[in-house]
């Protein structure tokens, strides 16, 4: 039995089946128009402009998202200031380490391994949540432990002395 949707879902169908196979045939000139990858977006190629368009459309409602679902109470206010300093958000500096953030330690520090025993939770949540989303986000390359670069929790907390 059609519905009065059916037309429109047909013709959605059709004109999908239509692009794709458009995509997976020789162009005019006998060209491969095959579907290429698009090219992963670095943050450090980006202008201003783009991170700003970036912070606001993907890094902010991401961390929202993830700040209020592990704890929506004490994150109920999600901002710029979260991450980057009441001050330095205030200023539109968004300098990052944060001096304000909860200082790190490195692994297999005494002052790490007191950080992962009293606060397992939030690093569970930082580690496997929030750290590998903002890397996607920023197309930011993973941390790399001999050459001690790439995206990691110092990205954004200050090292502890």
């Amino acid at each position: 039995m059609l519905t009065t949707h059916a037309p429109r879902a047909l013709f959605g169908l059709l004109f999908a089946s239509t692009c794709l196979a458009a995509c997976a045939t020789p162009g005019r000139d006998g060209g491969d128009t095959t579907a290429v990858e698009p090219e992963t977006r670095r943050w450090s190629e980006l202008g201003h402009d783009a991170r700003m368009a970036v912070m606001s459309t993907e890094v902010m409602p991401a961390a929202r998202r993830l700040f209020q679902g592990f704890d929506a109470e004490r994150y109920a206010s999600v901002s710029c200031a979260t991450c980057h300093g009441e001050a330095s958000a205030a200023r539109h500096e968004y300098r990052m380490p944060n001096p304000d953030l909860y200082p790190l330690f490195a692994t297999g520090t005494p002052e790490q391994a007191a950080m992962v025993r009293d606060r397992p939770e939030m690093v569970r949540f930082m580690h496997n949540h929030v750290v590998p989303e903002v890397q996607a986000i920023l197309g930011a390359e993973a941390y790399d432990t001999e050459a001690q670069t790439g995206f990691s929790c110092f990205t954004c907390h200050p090292r502890g002395e």
